[in-house]
């Protein structure tokens, strides 16, 4: 999942119309305006600097059970599947993120609000909620025993190896446990 979409020029033309408009009040009830529009424009140029992204980081990657084939490589074909290898597509990964669309639209809205309020931390928590609601997501698709059924060699396998689950995609749970998100400066990309 990419990070949030703003559109920098037209927040840094609003922070600065806001200039002192912020008001601190006080515990007696008087108010004195506050000039915070550099601490917004500093939130605002952070917040435009950085991006969730949802999925399997490589240092994730790799499986307990030693096989060649990465728990990053794994969701890839679940995602997309591997007609070469007579394995079906059970996308997970974009039907998660869908299914969480609205958590996430609200999380990045109270990022924004964060952003507009100069609260840096808040953006950033929020970022890391936004995320989390992503990843735990897709880790609910995967679990949801995603179509088409395993075939009747696959099952056989997991029975020889004393596995008695039927679901789709789950079978030790290495890759579902990959899953997961991070929030990171864009620079990096």
């Amino acid at each position: 999942m990419a990070g949030p979409q703003f559109d920098e020029a037209a927040l840094r033309a609003i922070a600065g119309r806001l200039g002192n408009a912020f008001k601190v009040i006080g515990g007696n009830g008087a108010s004195q305006t506050k000039d915070r529009s550099q601490v917004v424009l500093q939130a605002l140029d952070d917040l435009v600097k950085q991006e969730v992204l949802v999925g399997i980081p490589s240092d994730k990657a790799d499986r307990q059970d030693g096989e060649s084939l990465n728990n990053a490589a794994r969701l890839y074909i679940s995602e997309y599947g591997a007609p070469e290898a007579n394995i079906p597509a059970r996308p997970t990964v974009m039907p998660g993120i869908e299914a969480a669309r609205e958590e996430i639209n609200k999380r990045m809205a109270s990022v924004a609000r964060a952003a507009m309020a100069g609260n840096a931390q808040s953006v950033d928590q929020g970022m890391h909620a936004a995320g989390l609601a992503a990843a735990d997501s897709i880790k609910e698709m995967i679990n949801s025993n995603t179509p088409p059924p395993l075939a009747e060699r696959t099952l056989a396998d997991r029975r020889a190896r004393g596995v008695t689950r039927t679901n789709t995609l789950v079978d030790e749970a290495e890759m579902r446990n990959a899953v997961t998100y991070i929030v990171r400066d864009k620079s990096r990309g």
